[in-house]
């Protein structure tokens, strides 16, 4: 489930649930469509799962739109990097940076055991 909320050119998607499903994902691509001059950021605090189908939907909306993730949990990210998404998204710390642009995340350390 998915919060949704404009904040100046930004439509801002929180996601409620520790899961980030595809359902939310074509939520996220069908308002876009509609309104192409906004830029997605999809807040995935609390999020600690998300499957492979939901990341490729999460990256043909960025094909199609500006979007950037943020405050994503270490072990996503690191799933991110290794299927080298990292490319298709601006990716953030937090919510504040990604409306402002401040520098995204790069090279994030993490450790996979």
């Amino acid at each position: 489930m998915l919060h949704i909320r404009e904040h100046n050119e930004n439509i801002v998607f929180k996601c409620k649930s520790e899961e980030l499903k595809s359902d939310d994902v074509k939520g996220v691509l069908e308002l876009m469509e509609k309104m192409p001059e906004k830029t997605a950021v999809v807040n995935l605090s609390g999020v600690s799962k998300i499957k492979k189908t939901t990341l490729n939907l999460l990256k043909t909306v960025s094909q199609q739109n500006q979007l950037s993730l943020c405050s994503l949990d270490a072990d996503i990210f690191a799933v991110i990097n290794l299927l080298n998404y990292d490319k298709y998204f601006n990716i953030y710390p937090d919510e504040i940076s990604s409306i402002e642009k401040k520098p995204e995340l790069k090279n994030r350390r993490f450790k996979i055991v």
